[in-house]
């Protein structure tokens, strides 16, 4: 959908679990309503991936409304760079599924991004080659938020954006995927945990070394003899 010229309705992003937002030449048709309904769509459990240049401090090009307000943009909204070719940095966050298969990215001779941090709740988890937060993942909403801080158009359109010989195409599709799927609350986590402990006791023999344990079932029945280690 091109934002440039029409807002999309939250019954609209509701068909889809994911959704990759960037702006450009002419920015965001209406930057307030947009904000408010990718708010509304990350407190439905959507999930949003932010890139350039919808993280820049050119005309209607960031997000306003509840996603400003609200404090659901991952990046410090400031003014663009380019024209210095980065590639990818320093891994912080190395078993991130988001990097899952990345091994290489260059952003192209232009290497569009925003000079911003990150704000409140946010974790880098890669940095481009100068050091610039590249990849982030804002936490504390019902939806996941991805933030790529590069503009995401490849190569094939333009020279100078980021190269298709590199493994930019899988960086978006894996935000996308991770943020298309919300993570399960800590106490879900825990019961899933507390029951697989229960599933052990009914089903398993437990072994410690030098001694003979008996398994016992939920129900309080002796299982099969335990055998020595």
């Amino acid at each position: 959908m091109n934002v440039n010229t029409s807002t999309p309705t939250l019954s609209t992003l509701l068909n889809y679990k994911a959704v990759l937002v960037f702006s450009d030449s002419g920015g965001f048709q209406d930057p307030t309503t947009l904000g408010n309904v990718l708010a509304s769509y990350v407190n439905a459990g959507g999930g949003v991936v932010e890139a350039t240049f919808a993280n820049t401090n050119g005309t209607n090009f960031s997000l306003g409304g509840q996603w400003a307000s609200g404090g659901y943009d991952p990046f410090v909204i400031a003014s663009q760079t380019e024209d210095t070719e980065l590639t990818l940095g320093t891994i912080l966050v190395p078993n991130s599924p988001v990097l899952s298969n990345v091994r290489t990215f260059d952003g192209g001779s232009s290497s569009y991004h925003s000079t911003g941090g990150v704000t409140a709740n946010t974790t880098v988890i890669a940095d481009w080659s100068n050091g610039s937060p590249l990849v982030v993942q804002k936490t504390g909403f019902t939806g996941n938020i991805v933030g790529l801080n590069f503009y995401p158009i490849p190569s094939t359109s333009r020279s100078d954006f980021w190269q298709v010989g590199t493994d930019g195409a899988t960086l978006i599709s894996n935000a996308l995927v991770f943020a298309a799927v919300p993570e399960p609350p800590t106490s879900v986590l825990m019961l899933l945990g507390l029951a697989c402990l229960a599933e052990i006791f009914a089903r398993r023999k437990w072994r410690i070394p030098g001694k003979i344990i008996q398994r016992r079932s939920i129900a309080g029945r002796v299982g099969p003899a335990a055998e020595r280690v």
